[in-house]
């Protein structure tokens, strides 16, 4: 029997939400049986001090919250390779240090099992060799992850995860603190040149930007504490601190707040902003000091502010009323001219 338009019609609807449900079932299985991966390392970084000749054990543990991975280990060199902390990877572990993983049932490099919710330890053996050059070595022990392979994990990569190691070697376990403010800048809305010095100039209920820059000219990491303080002309004063972040040997560091700045008008990364209304004359001075060691470094700057849009908008509300009452008089001055001529 023929079935009618309209019934035809309905069977193809009925059709079409079938084949959507099938699609959307399909989706939602896929997305519940893949593989999630989720792991953490403990501790996330170390900072080990050894003798040349010596050796030592450190533990780092990895935990598997998510689903069976298959992973393996590696250690390679890093250094500095910007002013915030980043970092850029050697291809291999260089420097004075050897490693190897004491555990009996992994090596650096093999494959090991590690099923959900399960905790597995590295027994990383560090040693520096004979008449190691004294300074810092810095190194990251990575766990790589490789899923499975399944129908629902064939287009994943492999994951990394690591624990960096920063290495100190010294024969007398001194390390000498070598470091300098390497930047100390407020962020001019406008500057100034006259008479061969430069004037950093700000608007009065502007923001005021700030840049600090740590460089560790010696050869083992600091970790310098910053004080930065705004004085007026008048007296008046304000105080803010910097978070202390590690400055790794031959590197310079920006120096921030706890929490990240916001700054509306910087198109740099800034270490702190102050805010409030400012006139006149401002001397900004940081204060480095270290943990464990009497050294104090200082550095100053100065700014001027003011009002400059509020005069500018006076300036020209003068200057429009200046015209009109020079156009008033000499229309006054054409009209009583014209009346006098009338008179005669």
């Amino acid at each position: 029997m023929l079935l009618n338009r309209s019934a035809q019609i309905r069977v193809m609807r009925l059709v079409c939400v079938g084949i959507l449900l099938l699609t959307i079932y399909h989706q939602l299985s896929t997305t519940a049986n893949a593989e999630k991966l989720h792991v953490s390392v403990y501790p996330p970084q170390v900072e080990i001090v050894i003798k040349p000749g010596k050796s030592l054990l450190q533990a780092i543990d990895l935990k598997n919250n998510g689903d069976t991975m298959v992973f393996s280990t590696s250690i390679l060199s890093f250094e500095p390779s910007d002013d915030q902390g980043g970092r850029v990877f050697k291809d291999k572990a260089e420097g004075p240090l050897r490693f190897s993983l004491e555990n009996s049932q992994m090596g650096l490099g093999d494959k090991f099992v590690l099923k959900s919710r399960e905790k597995t330890q590295a027994l990383l053996k560090i040693r520096a060799v004979e008449n190691a050059p004294e300074g810092d070595y810095y190194y990251t022990l990575f766990f790589v992850a490789d899923p499975p392979v399944t129908q629902t994990t064939a287009g994943l990569g492999r994951s990394y995860i690591g624990a960096n190691i920063l290495v100190s070697v010294t024969n007398s376990g001194n390390m000498p603190i070598e470091g300098k403010i390497a930047q100390l800048q407020v962020i001019p809305r406008y500057s100034l040149s006259l008479f061969g010095k430069t004037f950093t100039i700000v608007e009065s209920n502007d923001e005021v930007p700030v840049v600090v820059k740590i460089a560790n000219t010696g050869q083992f990491m600091v970790t310098p504490q910053v004080t930065l303080k705004l004085v007026s002309s008048l007296g008046k004063s304000e105080t803010k601190k910097l978070f202390p972040a590690n400055v790794l040997k031959n590197s310079q560091r920006l120096m921030v707040q706890e929490e990240f700045p916001e700054c509306k008008r910087c198109k740099i990364p800034v270490s702190t902003v102050f805010k409030g209304w400012f006139f006149g004359k401002y001397t900004v001075s940081a204060a480095m000091t270290f943990e464990f060691a009497d050294k104090k470094i200082y550095a100053t700057t100065e700014f001027w502010a003011f009002p400059i849009r509020l005069m500018g908008l006076m300036g020209l509300i003068s200057l429009v009323s200046l015209i009109s009452l020079i156009r008033l008089m000499r229309h006054k001055k054409h009209t009583k001219k014209g009346g006098d001529m009338h008179g005669k």
